[in-house]
Order: C-alpha cells, then structure tokens, then sequence
C-alpha cells in the first residue's frame, strides 16, 4: 500500500510536469530550471488560491493552466529577448481575448477607431489565422465570427478549442520566431 502524497509533494509533480512541458516547446529559448522557478514564484504568490486546487480533481486541469500560463509568460519573454526583440511588447493573450478578437474582425475588425493597440491586435489575429490550417481556421472562424452558430456536440466544442489554443499560441509567437 503507498502512502498518500503530502500537499507540497502532489505540488512538486504538478509543476515539475508543466515545467517540462512548456521547456519542451520553448527548449530553444529556456531552461527548464527557469521555467520551474518562475512557476514556483507564481505558486507562492497566489497560493491561497492554487492549494485548494490540489484536492479538488475537477480543478486540476485549471491549475495546470494556470501555471503553464506563468511559466509560457516567462518563456517568451526569454524567446523574444533573445530574438533581439523587446520583451515588453511580446504578446500575450487569452483563449478569451482571442475569441473577443474574432468575434470583432467578423464585425469588420478595428475600422472607426484610432487605438494603435487595437490595429496592433487586429494585425496579430490576422498573423496567427494565417499560420493556421484551412480546416482549422474555418472552425475558429465558423465558431466565433458567424451570428448564425449552431448548437456544438462536445466533440466539435474540442476541436474549435484546440483550433482557438493554436490561434493563441500564433498571435503569442512573435512575428518572425
């Protein structure tokens, strides 16, 4: 019989598996020890909020989220200063900003206003939907762009979330990586 993991113990699996997993994407750019401290920062500073997530087998898969979006912040800005890039204007959107994106250009994008931060996110939609399969980019855009969307099965939900996540990860990459 094992004995059942202490808190810090399941904590330490948990983020030493997501470290790995964003160093495997960003390997190039990062260290895994980097990826693991910043993530464990992360951990610290919000911990009231993430230690209950450890019991609570529905919210594993949004703490993991949570801190693979803490260690993929600081892999990009690693990859974007070493790409000579300013790491202050690497982007960083949501799953959420980036549906609110597509919904707007299906509205006939940023046209009417002079916010330079709005065109700017308007050109990263459009750098990402480029850097996505045709399949994948009718989805996105048949899923958010249209008025008309019809009811999803659960099995067409997952592939217009996978299709939104590989937008994400486009508009996140920066131009030129």
């Amino acid at each position: 019989m094992t004995e059942r993991q202490l808190p810090w113990q399941r904590a330490v699996g948990i983020v030493s598996s997501v470290a790995r997993g964003v160093y495997f994407k960003y390997r190039d750019y990062a260290e895994e020890e980097d990826i693991a401290q910043t993530i464990w920062v992360y951990w610290f500073e919000h911990e009231t909020q993430l230690a209950p997530m450890l019991d609570d087998e529905n919210a594993q898969g949004v703490l993991r989220a949570r801190l693979r979006s803490a260690g993929t912040r600081y892999a990009c800005r690693e990859m974007a200063y070493r790409l000579g890039m300013d790491p202050d204007e690497q982007a960083d959107y949501s799953a959420g900003e980036v549906r609110a994106l597509v919904r707007l250009a299906a509205c006939g994008g940023p046209e009417g206003t002079e916010s330079a931060d709005m065109w700017v996110r308007h050109l990263d939609l459009q750098r990402g939907l480029a850097a996505l399969s045709e399949d994948d980019r009718a989805l996105v855009v048949s899923a958010y762009g249209d008025d008309d969307r019809e009811v999803m099965s659960s099995a067409e939900r997952a592939k217009v979330w996978r299709a939104v996540r590989k937008l994400r990860d486009a508009m996140n990459t920066p131009a030129g990586a």
